[in-house]
């Protein structure tokens, strides 16, 4: 009905201001990045501070297979999969190697949980640690 039609015609204002350059939104090509470690070279394209926890499958809740079906073990971590998906290889400085495998009820954010056969003799305690995913 109204396609060729006009309604009004008022003017708002004259006001002329100068653009300004402003990010929106953010790319999503990966820049590859390397980083030495105790065994040589690793590459990396992204880098996180996480807090750190450790379990085992004798903890409340928790028995010898992950929620994706994977065993629970050294090499296992619990992610939040909203923050780190499901399967991304990561390295973490003084555990190692690990699959992100599993999740937990407390793994929100940025917490991850670090997979032990024997939490109790592991010899890690909760801490702030940068990761790194390589996959």
């Amino acid at each position: 009905y109204y396609e060729d039609r006009e309604f009004d015609r008022e003017i708002v204002g004259t006001e002329i201001t100068e653009a300004k350059d402003k990010i929106i939104s953010r790319g999503t090509k990966i820049v590859w990045k390397t980083l030495a470690i105790p065994d040589g070279e690793i590459k990396y394209w992204k880098k996180m501070r996480v807090w750190a926890t450790h379990y085992d499958s004798h903890c409340l809740g928790c028995n010898e297979w992950t929620s994706i079906g994977m065993k629970q073990g050294k090499g296992i971590i619990a992610v939040d999969p909203k923050i780190i998906k499901y399967r991304t290889k990561l390295y973490i400085p003084g555990y190692g190697m690990a699959i992100a495998g599993d999740t937990g009820g407390s793994i929100k954010g940025n917490i991850i949980d670090l997979g032990f056969e024997d939490a109790k003799t592991a010899g890690w305690k909760a801490q702030f640690v940068d990761i790194y995913l390589i996959d």
